[in-house]
């Protein structure tokens, strides 16, 4: 995460987005002395229909919650020039490849080349609607482990204008990347990118939301691994409501009231059944 400087010399302001289907959360971060604290937090719940599966549906109204989100946040309003945003991690496409070193290009010119057919052959995104980048994860005397990220470019140009209707500058992030760097003190070596200690080989990340779930897998060079489910917090409370025959809003209070803490409780197994697809 970039800072931009608002302040004074010593002391720099970041402000983090993010969009989920179901939700805003907005946080304004300080660094000063070389120390990083969140000063203000800002949430605000989006009803069905604006966003899905990461897509703007409804710009109108999602500006207005984006403003909402930012005005409503404590201890005081955000009024930020510049965002980094969390792009929706259901809408981008990570590949994760091993490559021997002589299937390797031998000169720079071509990288772009081939890391462009790699895309083509494991993205399902038409060519012309394409943008990609990569990252070498580790090199061995054997090869090279790559991770290619892709996403379609409609797709992001359609977050890009419309952070641009609402007046900021927006630099995107993966969802992911910024979890991992947020619990990666226990686990990490160096203040720069996330890394993991060599002596834990990898650790996973399972990220529920209300309609999808993701789920990482991060080594000690980076991200190995990711995938979206399609189920999440609402697929729970759906089959409390389907099999005790209650209403959306006494499943919803007995799934944060009881959750798994009482193997006893009628809500148990329903729970632990519905929790079968992400294991």
């Amino acid at each position: 995460m970039s800072f931009i400087s608002r302040l004074n010399f010593w002391q720099t302001v970041s402000v983090g987005l993010d969009v989920a289907d179901r939700s805003i959360e907005v946080a304004e971060l300080i660094k000063r002395g070389g120390q990083i604290k969140v000063a203000t937090l800002g949430r605000y719940a989006l009803p069905p229909g604006v966003v899905e599966r990461g897509e703007i549906k409804d710009e109108p109204k999602l500006a207005a919650a984006v403003r909402e989100a930012l005005g409503l946040a404590k201890p005081r309003p955000i009024r930020p020039r510049r965002v980094v945003f969390g792009l929706p991690e259901s809408q981008v496409y990570l590949h994760s490849f091993t490559k021997p070193v002589g299937e390797l290009p031998r000169l720079a010119k071509d990288w772009r080349e081939f890391i462009w057919r790699e895309a083509e052959e494991n993205v399902p995104i038409a060519a012309d609607d394409l943008l990609v980048n990569h990252q070498i994860i580790e090199e061995q005397s054997t090869g090279v482990r790559l991770l290619l990220v892709a996403v379609s470019r409609s797709f992001f140009n359609r977050w890009q204008n419309f952070f641009r209707t609402l007046g900021l500058t927006v630099e995107f992030e993966l969802e992911t990347n910024a979890l991992f760097r947020s619990i990666a003190p226990p686990f990490a070596v160096s203040a720069g990118p996330a890394r993991l200690d060599s002596s834990r080989p990898a650790v996973a990340i399972a990220d529920l939301g209300a309609v999808s779930t993701q789920v990482a897998v991060f080594e000690k060079n980076g991200l190995r691994y990711s995938r979206t489910l399609p189920y999440g917090a609402e697929s729970l409370t759906a089959s409390l409501v389907k099999t005790l025959k209650m209403s959306a809003v006494e499943a919803e209070k007995a799934k944060q009231e009881n959750g798994l803490t009482d193997p006893a409780h009628k809500i148990f197994t329903i729970l632990l059944n519905g929790l079968v697809p992400f294991r």
